[in-house]
C-alpha cells in the first residue's frame, strides 16, 4: 500500500512539473504588441492641420489629397517613397504577403493587406492564415543594384534577428467601421510550420508591432494564424488594413554592412 501511495505521488509530482513547465513554455513565447510610435510620428509629420485629429483624420486624408499619392505615408511601413542617394540595400527589401483565402468580395481581397493604403482592409474568416516571405521578384534590387535579391542574399544571411512586423488592426477607413467590424486578437505564428509564439494585438486603430525572438531568413515564411478576435458592434467578422511591406527598417544590421547598393552597382557594370 505504501508502495502504490509513493507512486502515485511520483507521478502527480512530474505531472505537476510538467504542466508547470508548459506554463512557463507558454508566457515565454506569449507577447503583447506594442504601438509603433515610429510610424505613427512619420503619418503624421508636416500635417499641422490635422493637428489634435484622431488618427482617422490622417487615415482619411491620403487618397482625399489627389495631388500627391505618398500624403499619407510611413517610411517605416512601406519604404521611402522617393529614392534617394544613401538608399541602403535592406531598403530595397519588401516582404510578399499572401493568405488561403483571398475572398471572394472585390472590395476585401487579401492584397489589400499590403497595398501601402490605410483605407482599404482585408476581411479575415475562421481558419484563414496570412503568410509572409521575402519578395524575390520585387524589381527594385534588379534596377538599383544589377542583380536580383536571390544573386545578392546568400541563403543563410540573417534578414532578421529578432523578427519585427507592424500592423494596421481592423477597418480603419473611419471610426464607424472600425468599431462596426470586428478586430484580430490572437495570432498563433509559425517559422516554417513550426510554432514559435503568440501574439495579442491590441484593440487600437493606431500603427501597432509585435516582435518575437525568430531568426529569418531569405527562404523562410512566416504564418499568422488568427485565433480569436474582437468584436464588432454590427458585423460578423474581423479585419486587418495594413501590414509593414517594407525590410528598411527592421532588416539585420549584418545586411546594410554586407551589401551596399553603389558597391553591387559597379560590380553588375563590370560583369556585363
Amino acid at each position: 500500500m505504501k508502495l502504490l501511495i509513493h507512486t502515485v505521488f511520483i507521478i502527480l509530482l512530474l505531472s505537476a512539473c510538467s504542466i508547470q513547465k508548459s506554463n512557463k513554455d507558454t508566457k515565454k513565447h506569449f507577447v503583447l504588441a506594442k504601438i509603433d510610435s515610429v510610424s505613427i510620428a512619420q503619418i503624421k509629420q508636416g500635417e499641422n492641420r490635422l493637428k489634435g485629429k484622431s488618427i482617422f483624420a490622417y487615415y482619411k486624408t491620403e487618397r482625399a489629397e489627389a495631388f500627391d499619392e505618398f500624403y499619407i505615408w510611413s517610411e517605416k511601413m512601406f519604404g521611402r517613397c522617393c529614392t534617394e542617394a544613401d538608399l541602403s540595400y535592406a531598403e530595397l527589401l519588401e516582404f510578399d504577403i499572401s493568405t488561403n483565402n483571398s475572398n471572394s468580395n472585390p472590395l476585401y481581397p487579401d492584397s489589400n493587406l499590403s497595398d501601402n493604403q490605410y483605407s482599404t482592409t482585408y476581411v479575415l474568416k475562421q481558419g484563414v492564415a496570412i503568410y509572409i516571405k521575402l519578395n524575390k521578384k520585387d524589381e527594385s534590387s534588379k534596377y538599383f543594384t544589377g542583380f536580383s535579391v536571390d544573386e545578392v542574399l546568400k541563403e543563410n544571411d540573417t534578414l532578421m534577428k529578432p523578427f519585427r512586423l507592424s500592423l494596421v488592426n481592423g477597418y480603419t477607413k473611419s471610426k464607424t467601421l472600425f468599431e462596426q467590424n470586428g478586430r484580430a486578437k490572437t495570432l498563433k505564428v509559425f517559422l516554417n510550420n513550426k510554432y514559435t509564439g503568440t501574439v495579442r494585438l491590441q484593440d487600437i486603430p493606431l500603427v501597432q508591432y509585435f516582435e518575437l525572438d525568430i531568426l529569418f531568413k531569405r527562404d523562410d515564411t512566416i504564418k499568422l494564424v488568427p485565433l480569436d478576435y474582437y468584436k464588432g458592434t454590427k458585423y460578423d467578422n474581423f479585419c486587418i488594413s495594413e501590414i509593414q511591406s517594407s525590410l528598411g527598417y527592421i532588416a539585420h544590421p549584418s545586411i546594410n554592412k554586407k551589401y551596399k547598393v553603389q558597391e553591387l552597382w559597379k560590380k553588375s557594370q563590370k560583369t556585363k
